[in-house]
């Protein structure tokens, strides 16, 4: 697919890939090409030839008959990605019949040929308490009941019977801008499913590319170690996007809808700055710049529990250990002669310091270390 609705005009020839489920429903489709593609699936109450079942593929005006069920999936898929599995239980509703169909319509920046689209019913499952156990999770992740929209932007889930408690998800997949950005949801919003008042209207936020980019102070390095980039919607920005990655590289690409913003990003101890910026509809690629502050030299002078200048020894200096990064890469390797120990490109902060005596066993402290640090007693064992 080109674009991110449902055009008819796609189902014109055979599908590029086709297979019936086994007894038990399992489904696999293999070797897709990099780009966009849409997985419609078809069930019926009645037995019914594989021929007859693709006839309700493409998509209609009418109604669906009776015992008929059909789920549609989009997705992007990167080139990047050349190993991704991507596991999904489709739901069917066959059989299923209501009063009040889940439909509805996307409006606003509602833009199929730069973004994919796609809705899912999200089942509520009641809490379940027994003795010495709870379960508060409300939704089942292992199906879910999904639509693409029309080029109208139009949805139905058909004979779908929803529950007062069911949850709707809107997911958008960006199809153009920089690289980084395709391919991937770059915003979801959830809301609780109301049919009460007829067919639903959910508005779309308009979304622009973002670029984070780090900097460092003229004539010094980046600092080593993860990144962490945070932007933080500001009040009244549409459907609050505010997110934290984990990169290991300087460069951050991400969609936002259109609102104010303000970002930042954290390497070990050190944190930039925060940059305001604002994403306006129809704008170009914002780059915004997270610049670090100057990395003045750090001297120290180490000595033992005795007063006596360390020996001769190494020592590997990491940022403390966090989460997403268990067993953090050493900022600096450093050879601590007579007690003497200098420091460049290592912002001021706690570090984990691996002593390692060229005789004896290694060691490790947590030291604070900052230019002004002086003399720092080690307590060697």
């Amino acid at each position: 697919m080109a674009h991110g609705s449902l055009d008819r005009a796609d189902f014109s020839g055979p599908p590029a890939r086709s297979m019936c489920t086994g007894p038990d429903g399992y489904w696999s489709v293999a070797d897709l090409e990099s780009g966009s593609w849409l997985v419609t699936a078809v069930a019926s109450k009645d037995p019914r030839s594989p021929a007859e079942l693709q006839e309700f593929v493409a998509p209609r005006a009418e109604p669906l008959p009776r015992g008929i069920a059909v789920t549609r999936l989009f997705r992007r898929l990167d080139p990047r990605d050349y190993s991704l599995t991507d596991g999904i239980d489709i739901g069917l509703a066959v059989g299923s019949e209501t009063d009040h169909p889940i439909a509805g319509r996307l409006v606003g920046a509602f833009e199929p040929q730069r973004f994919g689209y796609q809705i899912t019913v999200q089942p509520f499952r009641p809490p379940h308490t027994g003795r010495g156990t709870m379960n508060v999770s409300s939704a089942d992740p292992s199906f879910a009941f999904s639509a693409v929209p029309a080029g109208d932007g139009s949805f139905s889930f058909g004979a779908l019977k929803p529950d007062p408690y069911d949850s709707l998800q809107v997911e958008v997949f960006a199809l153009e801008g920089p690289d980084d950005a395709r391919c991937r949801s770059y915003f979801t919003q959830f809301l609780k499913l109301d049919t009460s008042a007829g067919p639903l209207e959910l508005p779309l936020p308009a979304a622009a590319p973002v670029r984070l980019q780090l900097r460092a102070a003229d004539g010094e390095v980046l600092p080593a170690g993860q990144r962490t980039f945070e932007i933080l919607a500001g009040a009244g920005t549409a459907w609050n996007h505010s997110a934290t990655w984990y990169r290991d590289e300087d460069t951050l690409v991400d969609m936002c809808c259109e609102g104010s913003y303000a970002a930042r990003a954290t390497v070990g101890p050190v944190t930039t700055p925060e940059v305001t910026f604002s994403v306006a509809k129809g704008s170009e690629v914002a780059d915004v710049v997270l610049a670090f502050p100057p990395c003045p030299r750090i001297k120290l002078r180490l000595v033992d529990q005795h007063g006596r200048p360390l020996e001769k020894l190494a020592m590997q200096i990491r940022p403390p250990a966090t989460l997403h990064r268990p067993t953090p890469e050493p900022v600096a390797t450093v050879t601590c002669i007579d007690g003497a120990v200098e420091l460049e490109h290592v912002y001021a902060g706690n570090y984990d310091v691996e002593f390692l005596p060229e005789q004896g066993r290694a060691f490790s402290r947590t030291l604070d270390l900052k230019p002004d640090a002086g003399t720092i007693t080690i307590d060697v064992p």
